[in-house]
């Protein structure tokens, strides 16, 4: 009868003989179970990790080749100004040599402009009775950069005259218009009807 020696390694051949001679390897038998178990559990987790590094990796590949597209557009801004006067104020005269004058919002206007050169409004009337003279005082807008300037009150006649100056660019409305009128002994005693025409243009 061979016995197992705790001098040397154990091999099959050895549990086969404790086996013939009646020993117990019930033992040795469930530790072998637990090392192929234990196996089997650190290749699932080494499986596991390959499994999560690759979808990583493929998602990262996924994003960085989504298909994009450019293209380039132009947006072109025109240089614009413009110009808007509103109300028809009306004064009354009740005696020669008399001076009235409308309230400071009886006529306003709107100006939006663009470009940065300094532009100024002129104003003219289409005609001049005898014996009447007509005054305007044109208010500034908002002017960005240098602030426009009104030239106040400004005697009124068939030429252009300037009533607000040093403009650049604005967007303002509802801008103040005052008038002022007077009357001799040479102007007929009825109902005129004049036309004030607003211009503005770049200064000189």
């Amino acid at each position: 009868m061979r016995h197992l020696s705790p001098h040397r390694g154990f091999s099959p051949e050895d549990e086969t003989e404790a086996g013939r001679d009646g020993k117990d390897n019930r033992f040795l038998l469930h530790y072998a179970r637990k090392l192929l178990a234990g196996r089997t559990l650190i290749g699932a987790l080494l499986a596991g990790a390959l499994l999560t590094g690759t979808t990583i990796i493929g998602a990262r590949a996924s994003a960085a080749q989504s298909p994009q597209s450019k293209r380039t557009m132009r947006v072109q801004v025109q240089p614009g100004t413009s110009l808007e006067v509103s109300g028809s104020p009306t004064i009354t005269l009740s005696s020669v040599g008399e001076e009235v004058e409308t309230s400071s919002n009886a006529a306003t206007y709107s100006l939006l402009t663009n470009t940065g050169a300094p532009k100024e409004i002129r104003a003219s009337l289409d005609q001049l009775p005898p014996g009447l003279s007509l005054q305007a005082n044109v208010s500034a807008p908002e002017s960005k950069g240098r602030g426009a300037e009104s030239s106040g009150w400004t005697p009124l006649s068939t030429g252009e005259t300037v009533v607000v100056q040093d403009i650049q660019k604005a967007d303002d409305s509802g801008v103040p218009i005052a008038y002022k009128a007077t009357a001799t002994a040479g102007a007929a005693p009825k109902t005129y009807s004049l036309t004030v025409t607003y211009t503005i243009t770049r200064s000189q």
